[in-house]
């Protein structure tokens, strides 16, 4: 007798969140950049080092998260745009210029880390691959394979790989094959999946480590991410939408209706700073878009959950 699975996907719960989310469109670019001038290293570099970014911010702005490392690289970008390429970070840059990219994100960690990977990454793409040019003269599926092989995108279940074809495809530079990409899946498109109900907790081990904020096992993480990929997978499919729109869409739910310290299930407390009513033309009610479909906006016990805990650089 086969042992039922530990997080499973439920189908009906996707279906409905699908056609909550059907009529929605999204009007800003990722991160509301204009991309005019900007070349293709700039967005590998930031998707290559755009990870474990929860407290990051840049003081006196509203910049947070993915967005302060964005920023921080963007800073640098628009000084000499040249230091900010494939060829110069395989070749030139240090640790202490990298520190000095860096410095204006407040609570940055493991920069090191960062800089370590990037640098492997750039030396591989260069040597391996033979350069960015030579990346994006191939097509979707074998840029996905190839870039599968470097450093910092060596995540099985493509994270970063996904960002980066976003920002190429959403700046014109490349139009990527949309059938061969999924959701970017994060900590925020993860807590979603867990408090809409569209993925189950079948194991109470598991979910007792979670709700603790313990750290879960490389196994266990993936078995989750799997599962959430394929519950968004049903809801693009169901509501029409490619995967960069579902991921645009829930990624800026998560960062400003369902966070992780609180959910405006049914009482906005973000409409200041909301980065989803910026990103698409939904008018806002004054509550989370998916009130009237989501488990956590009825049910205390689904609303206290929050993403799985663990340490790694694939997103």
């Amino acid at each position: 007798m086969m042992k039922p699975r530990k997080v499973t996907v439920n189908l009906n719960q996707c279906k409905a969140v699908a056609r909550v989310i059907k009529g929605v469109r999204v009007k800003e670019p990722l991160y509301g950049e204009k991309f005019e001038g900007i070349a293709p290293d700039f967005y590998l570099v930031f998707s290559a080092i755009c990870y474990d970014t929860r407290g990051f911010r840049i003081p006196g702005t509203n910049l947070h998260g993915s967005h302060a490392i964005f920023e921080a690289l963007m800073r640098e970008y628009h000084k000499d745009p040249r230091k900010i390429s494939i060829e110069y970070i395989h070749r030139n840059l240090t640790l202490d210029e990298f520190r000095k990219w860096m410095q204006c994100v407040e609570n940055i960690s493991r920069v090191e880390e960062r800089y370590v990977i990037l640098k492997e990454t750039a030396k591989s793409l260069i040597e391996n691959i033979g350069g960015i040019d030579k990346l994006l003269s191939m097509d979707t599926g074998e840029i996905i394979k190839a870039m599968n092989k470097l450093k910092a995108f060596t995540d099985p279940l493509k994270k970063k790989i996904m960002v980066f074809l976003k920002f190429i495809h959403e700046s014109g530079m490349y139009k990527v094959d949309l059938s061969k990409v999924i959701v970017a899946l994060d900590y925020h498109l993860t807590r979603i999946a867990f408090r809409t109900g569209m993925i189950s907790l079948n194991d109470e081990t598991l979910l007792d480590r979670i709700r603790n904020g313990k750290k879960v096992r490389i196994y266990e993480d993936l078995m989750i991410r799997k599962a959430a990929i394929e519950a968004y997978t049903i809801v693009g499919n169901e509501s029409g939408l490619d995967a960069f729109t579902v991921d645009t869409i829930f990624w800026n739910l998560g960062r400003s209706c369902c966070r992780l310290e609180y959910a405006s299930c049914h009482t906005c407390r973000n409409e200041r700073y909301c980065t989803f009513t910026k990103a698409t033309f939904y008018k806002c009610e004054g509550k989370c878009p998916l009130s009237t479909v989501c488990k956590g906006a009825v049910s205390k016990e689904y609303r206290s959950l929050k993403e799985h805990f663990i340490k790694t650089f694939f997103y």
